[in-house]
């Protein structure tokens, strides 16, 4: 019987900044998505920020969420590079 604690999972705000030399930025670790959601939906509405989403770390694992998405018309973006990051996964750079 394995008595190891499983990793903590984390949820990252992350969006894509209106101005600025780095257009991916990320806040703070959250406890749930829906707060990571809020977090980055705000930095929409304020006009800091196109599109935000959240990004769910666990057990080494990196995942964007879509349906923490917002604005909920950019989700097919965060769908679309995750597929894309699936599909390229493990490819030479030469190839």
């Amino acid at each position: 019987m394995s008595t190891a604690t499983p990793l903590k999972v984390l949820f990252y705000p992350a969006w894509v900044s209106s101005s600025g030399r780095t257009s991916l930025r990320w806040g703070k670790p959250c406890d749930t998505p829906s707060e990571a959601g809020r977090i980055g939906a705000g930095r929409v509405k304020s006009g800091e920020a196109a599109v935000a989403f959240v990004v769910r770390f666990g057990n080494g694992e990196r995942v964007p969420l879509s349906s923490f998405t917002y604005p909920p018309s950019a989700r097919r973006i965060v769908e679309h590079w995750e597929a894309l990051w699936d599909a390229t996964e493990g490819l030479d750079d030469a190839t």
